[in-house]
Formats: structure tokens, C-alpha cells, sequence
């Protein structure tokens, strides 16, 4: 008992308190699907996960898929720390291709995480062999799955003279 006094050579039990329960985060939850990840984290006892999409996300990343942790996988944290999971959405904003070649949108698609394009031509008096137009829009987000179909401009048909033999009057 506390500030009590007792007798010489009776039993004290002196409870430590050694703070709260600490847990290490998984090293294997990047590349994992977002709800696995956190059923992993929610199964090892830790109780403050929060998904949230990230902002800045891999090109290459698939839809739903862990791209980062905060803290960082391996570190030892107490069981009720946030524990942010970062995860793809697979989507990307649409970028612009007009005026572009069909190499060169080709290219772009590429680099913004979509396949290559499907084209069509269509009659124009924009400079022949560059895109006119494109569906989805420009700036659109969509799943970068995504075939984008791009028009490329071809000229219009000469119209054709034909001479009369005819005299004038």
C-alpha cells in the first residue's frame, strides 16, 4: 500500500508501466490491393488505418493498389498510430493531342499511362496527318485502361474542272 509501512521482509508488487502496445509494420503491403493491406494491418492489432487515394500515384500503378505507407513498412509504432495506406485509383486526366501527329500522340498516350490510341481519319483543313479531334476530353480523368480514340485530319477531295468544247457566245 502506498505510504503505508509494513513489516520487514513482506512481499511488494510494483506494477511498471511500459507504455502502450507496439506493433512494426509489414514490409510486404506496397504492391498489395488496399483492402487486403489493411485487413492485414487490422488482423496484427493495429486499430488507426486510413486509405486515402494517392495524389501522386505511379503511372504503372493498377487500381487500387498500395503505392506507399506513412509510417514506412518495417517501422515499430505504437498499435494506435495512424497509419496512413496510399493507393492507386488507376485512373489519369486525359491530356491534349491536338495538333499532335499520330507518332506523336502515340507517344504522349504512352507517357500518360495509356495504351495506344485507336485512329480514325476525318476530312479537315487543319494540316493533314494531325489529330483534330479526341474522345474523352482533354483533362477528362479516366481509368488509364482507357483505349482514347483520336481523329487525324486528311485533306478534303480536289474538286475536279472539267473543260467544255463548247463554244462561248
Amino acid at each position: 500500500p502506498k505510504a503505508t509501512p509494513v513489516a520487514t521482509g513482506t512481499d511488494i508488487t510494483i506494477e511498471v508501466n511500459i507504455g502502450p502496445a507496439k506493433g512494426q509494420i509489414p514490409t510486404n503491403l506496397i504492391n498489395m490491393n488496399v483492402d487486403d493491406a489493411i485487413a492485414q494491418l487490422t488482423a496484427l492489432g493495429f486499430s488507426n488505418t486510413r486509405p486515402i487515394k494517392d495524389p501522386s500515384e505511379p503511372l504503372d500503378a493498377k487500381a487500387n493498389e498500395v503505392t506507399n505507407i506513412d509510417p514506412q513498412p518495417g517501422q515499430t509504432v505504437n498499435m494506435d498510430a495512424l497509419i496512413t495506406v496510399y493507393y492507386a485509383t488507376g485512373e489519369s486526366a486525359v491530356p491534349n493531342f491536338k495538333g499532335l501527329t499520330q507518332e506523336e500522340a502515340i507517344a504522349q498516350a504512352v507517357e500518360a499511362g495509356f495504351p495506344s490510341p485507336k485512329f480514325t481519319d476525318a476530312e479537315s483543313l487543319e494540316p493533314v496527318g494531325t489529330v483534330i479531334s479526341q474522345s474523352p476530353v482533354l483533362g477528362k480523368v479516366v481509368k488509364r485502361t482507357t483505349v482514347l480514340k483520336l481523329v487525324l485530319a486528311v485533306a478534303p477531295p480536289t474538286p475536279t474542272v472539267t473543260a467544255s468544247t463548247e463554244p462561248t457566245p
